[in-house]
């Protein structure tokens, strides 16, 4: 059984009509716009998460979908791992195991925190938001045999805007 990508059902919206080349584009557009295009993508809230190559040194940036999460720490942006839905974690996720310290961008806003997989409750609590953001994320877990992280971002800066109050992207 497939698993769509995020925002590929009827219900997508219009902001599903933009389609990006590849990931790097939606970076580029997501940073020459501060996130006014790219933020909304599908439906879907995007940030921008940067990682340290393990083996290049150098930054590489994705764009993921996000969830704000409370935990046993206080409220913490939440991303999951999933490469949709295949059998290994995504590059993204071993860059970070080795190198914790990420770089984040939502919106307009850029900021450095660490990056840890969440364990127990934190792990739950993270995947509840993650899945009332899309449902597919449950699907992945469910028919993904690995365990599939679920990654806290450090403390968010206090004035972000809440994922769920922001107009789609302008797109046509």
């Amino acid at each position: 059984m497939s698993v769509p990508a995020p925002g590929t059902g009827a219900a997508a919206g219009p902001a599903a009509e933009r389609a990006w080349a590849d990931a790097a584009e939606h970076v580029e557009v997501y940073r020459r716009t501060a996130g006014a295009e790219g933020h909304r993508w599908h439906g879907r809230p995007h940030l921008l998460l940067g990682t340290t190559g393990r083996r290049s040194g150098r930054l590489r940036t994705v764009p993921l979908v996000y969830a704000r999460a409370r935990t046993a720490a206080g409220e913490r942006l939440v991303v999951v791992a999933s490469a949709g839905g295949a059998e290994r974690h995504p590059a993204w996720y071993l860059n970070l195991v080795a190198a914790p310290a990420v770089q984040v961008q939502l919106l307009d806003r850029v900021w450095s925190t660490a990056a840890t997989t969440a364990a127990g409750q934190d792990e739950e609590a993270g995947w509840a938001a993650m899945a009332a953001t899309w449902d597919g994320f449950a699907r992945y877990r469910a028919l993904t045999a690995r365990r599939i992280p679920v990654v806290l971002l450090g403390p968010p800066p206090t004035d972000l805007p809440d994922p769920g109050e922001q107009a789609p992207d302008a797109l046509p």
